[in-house]
């Protein structure tokens, strides 16, 4: 026969269990409520921490302040690569030509590159676009590792990405040449000094 004494205490080990696991899951569930509450007010703050210094700052606008008379760019990498023609699900379906990507790096304090791919012609007749270029910048196409440290016309485009003119334009002399000429001067110079202080 089971002793009264037993089954009391027996009672009393499962109400003690009952009550932690209740303590433990409402604890779980407070903590987890209270993260989830921290992220959300994180994400919706309109006043998020930045790391960014003043000079950081003063130095983004003054960057964007010239690049406006960043006119030119220069040829960074020229690699083979084959590529499927035309964009979207269609271009799966073709098979991968052979051709050339050309980088360009731009002379700003965020260096971007741009890139442009062109296809190898079948024949060497002059009217593709990479004998077009080529020729534009007397690279023989013998020798297409001539073509790096090549200074190439950039433009920003209409949406804010930089363009390559590869199509070149006879050099002008005068009052223009010789401001562009400075401010691309004053522009290597800040770099040099931004490159040496760090």
């Amino acid at each position: 026969m089971v002793d009264i004494s037993q089954l009391f205490v027996l009672f009393a080990i499962l109400l003690l269990v009952v009550i932690v696991g209740y303590l433990f899951v409402v604890l779980t569930g407070a903590l987890l409520l209270a993260r989830v509450a921290s992220a959300l007010t994180a994400r919706t703050a309109t006043v998020v921490p930045d790391e960014r210094t003043l000079g950081d700052v003063e130095r983004h606008l003054e960057s964007l302040a010239l690049e406006r008379y960043v006119d030119a760019g220069v040829v960074r990498a020229v690699e083979p690569e084959r590529r499927r023609p035309g964009r979207g699900p269609a271009a799966y379906a073709r098979d991968p030509v052979d051709g050339v990507r050309i980088d360009v790096a731009i002379p700003t304090p965020r260096c971007p590159v741009v890139s442009e791919w062109f296809p190898l012609p079948e024949r060497l007749d002059g009217r593709s676009r990479l004998e077009a270029v080529l020729r534009g910048y007397d690279v023989p196409p013998g020798d297409l590792s001539a073509f790096l440290g090549t200074e190439v016309p950039v433009r920003k485009g209409a949406s804010g990405e930089w363009v390559v003119d590869w199509e070149p334009t006879p050099p002008e002399f005068g009052a223009r040449t010789f401001v562009r000429e400075g401010v691309r001067w004053v522009v290597t110079r800040h770099e040099r000094r931004r490159e040496s202080n760090r």
